[in-house]
């Protein structure tokens, strides 16, 4: 975003600034990923759960995901997959 915005006004970002948030800093979305599990992951991917908070940082959607603490992974895909039509074709 940074860099954007610098190409966008002609200017040149700090190397060291740069070097500085790319080696030594997280990222919203590489700190939240860091703590999903793999079930999380699966969960995510194959649509089960929506709304994570890698997506949804800013909080325009709440998501599903506080589900999870409440009826479990297990819950959610029985239910998920008790609503889904698989078709022939």
């Amino acid at each position: 975003m940074i860099e954007g915005s610098c190409k966008a006004y002609n200017r040149e970002l700090d190397p060291m600034i740069k070097k500085i948030f790319t080696e030594y800093r997280k990222t919203h979305n590489q700190g939240v990923f860091d703590v999903y599990t793999p079930d999380i992951l699966r969960c995510r991917k194959s649509g089960v759960l929506t709304g994570l908070p890698d997506a949804y940082g800013r909080g325009r959607i709440i998501g599903d995901y506080r589900r999870v603490a409440l009826y479990g992974i297990d819950y959610l895909m029985k239910d998920k997959l008790g609503t889904v039509h698989f078709s022939a074709g």
